[in-house]
């Protein structure tokens, strides 16, 4: 499985992304998904993280002030800084810059959550998450000493679609999947009904193909390859084409 906008990465870290990636497909419990976290360390220096899920109406560009109910699970932060995080995490400006640009932050000292933690000597720090209208799961980590790395924006942006479906999974199963709860991203054989094309069009994408290179390839245009693409993404609950195809991998609608 080829993937984009990793070059960077030796052929074992590229393995060891694609490997926590695809255990998140089977993660069903905060302990299992701790240790993909902790394993992640191998790929970003990292001393300490945090997860967070937070139900909001988020109606406009900018999430700060508005009406929330936040779960954090610490990962191995200080308590006190967790505890912290419980008041501000979700007024933080880097929440707001998240919802804003969908992209990692950096919050190495330019946000206040970031200055709260270098009171407990945790002087740089990342986070990332996905932003949906109705919830928002982030993923926080934190270094003692600054966290340098060319691809960490890249390697964020490839497994946290992952992580989040999995934390979504676990908070589905604990509520029993009641009251309207969405079926895990992971629990697609029953529900995922593939075409023909579509199943060409996730093989193309496995190999690391653009949507232009598959519509030259399938001698379709690139709007219908997209559409294509997007329908692949929602029958099988993923947010992104890697997600997919690790979903797909992993529920044998395609092959390695």
């Amino acid at each position: 499985m080829k993937t984009s906008n990793l070059s960077n990465l030796s052929n074992s870290e590229l393995i060891t992304l694609i490997e926590l990636s695809s255990n998140t497909l089977g993660c069903d419990s905060h302990s299992n998904l701790t240790k993909i976290i902790t394993h992640l360390n191998q790929l970003i220096d990292f001393d300490a993280a945090l997860y967070a899920h937070i139900d909001t109406p988020v109606t406009s560009s900018s999430f700060c002030n508005k009406a929330y109910q936040l779960q954090i699970h610490n990962v191995n932060c200080p308590e006190g800084f967790v505890n912290i995080c419980r008041r501000v995490l979700c007024n933080d400006a880097a929440m707001d810059e998240l919802t804003r640009t969908k992209a990692p932050v950096h919050c190495q000292g330019c946000y206040p959550v970031s200055s709260i933690a270098a009171d407990f000597g945790l002087v740089d720090g990342w986070l990332h998450g996905t932003v949906s209208p109705s919830d928002i799961t982030v993923f926080f980590y934190l270094g003692r000493r600054p966290i340098e790395n060319p691809t960490i924006s890249n390697i964020l942006t490839y497994i946290t679609p992952f992580l989040a479906s999995a934390y979504k999974k676990i908070i589905c199963f604990g509520l029993g999947c009641r009251g309207g709860a969405k079926r895990p991203a992971g629990s697609v054989r029953e529900r995922a009904n593939l075409t023909k094309r579509e199943i060409e069009v996730l093989n193309w994408i496995k190999e690391g193909k653009s949507s232009w290179e598959i519509s030259t390839i399938l001698e379709l245009s690139k709007r219908t390859v997209d559409f294509h693409a997007d329908r692949i993404k929602e029958k099988l609950g993923a947010t992104t084409r890697p997600q997919a195809v690790a979903v797909a991998l992993a529920n044998g609608y395609i092959d390695f």
